[in-house]
C-alpha cells in the first residue's frame, strides 16, 4: 500500500464510523439497527478478507480463476452445510417455491457475481476492487429508503456520500496515472 491508499482507507473508516453513528431507534424492517450495524461491520470486515483472499488467488496466471472459483463454492456450501440444521429447527421446510428461489438466488446473484468479481479483480489493485465493492452496500441504505420509505439518517447519508466520493475520487486519479 502506498501512502495515498492510507488516506483513502482512512476516509473509508471515517465514511463507516458515519454510516454507524446514531442508528434509528427501530424500523419496520430493522428492528434492532444496532445490532445489525454492528453485524454489518463484522460482514464488512470480513468481505475484506475475502476480498484479499481473491485478489490474491486471481492473479495466478495459470490457476487462478479456478482457485479463487473453487475457493468461493467451497466456502458456500460450508456456510450452507453448517447453517442447515439451525434454519431446519427454527423454521422447519421451506416450501418448495422458495426453496427454488434460493436457489436461483445463489445461483445467479451470488454464484455469477463471484465469477464476475474474481475476473475483475485480476485486473484492478485489491483496494480499487474493495472501494468498487463497497458502492452496493452504500446504496442499500438509499434503496431501503426509496422502496422501503424508510428514514435515512444524516450519518447514513454523509458516510455513504464519503465512501461513493473516495471511490470515484480513487477511480479518477487511477485513470490519470
Amino acid at each position: 500500500m502506498t501512502r495515498r491508499d492510507f488516506a483513502y482507507v482512512g476516509v473509508l473508516l471515517i465514511g463507516l464510523l458515519l454510516l454507524l453513528m446514531h442508528p434509528p431507534d427501530h424500523a419496520a424492517t430493522a428492528p434492532n439497527p444496532r445490532l445489525g450495524g454492528f453485524l454489518a461491520a463484522c460482514c464488512g470486515i470480513t468481505w475484506a478478507g475475502g476480498t484479499l483472499t481473491m485478489r490474491g488467488l486471481a492473479r495466478n496466471p495459470d490457476a487462478g480463476f479456478p482457485r479463487t472459483i473453487a475457493s468461493v463454492m467451497v466456502a458456500n456450501v460450508g456456510l450452507a452445510v453448517g447453517l442447515l440444521p439451525s434454519f431446519a429447527v427454527s423454521i422447519g421446510r421451506p416450501p418448495l417455491r422458495e426453496q427454488g428461489i434460493a436457489t436461483y438466488r445463489g445461483v445467479y446473484q451470488l454464484g455469477l457475481a463471484f465469477i464476475l468479481v474474481s475476473l475483475g479483480l485480476r485486473r484492478v489493485t485489491a483496494l480499487e476492487g474493495a472501494l468498487l465493492l463497497l458502492i452496493e452496500p452504500v446504496l442499500s441504505a438509499w434503496w431501503v429508503w426509496l422502496v422501503q420509505d424508510e428514514v435515512v439518517g444524516s450519518g447514513i447519508v454523509l458516510g455513504g456520500g464519503l465512501i461513493l466520493l473516495a471511490a470515484g475520487v480513487r477511480a479518477v486519479a487511477n485513470a490519470r496515472a
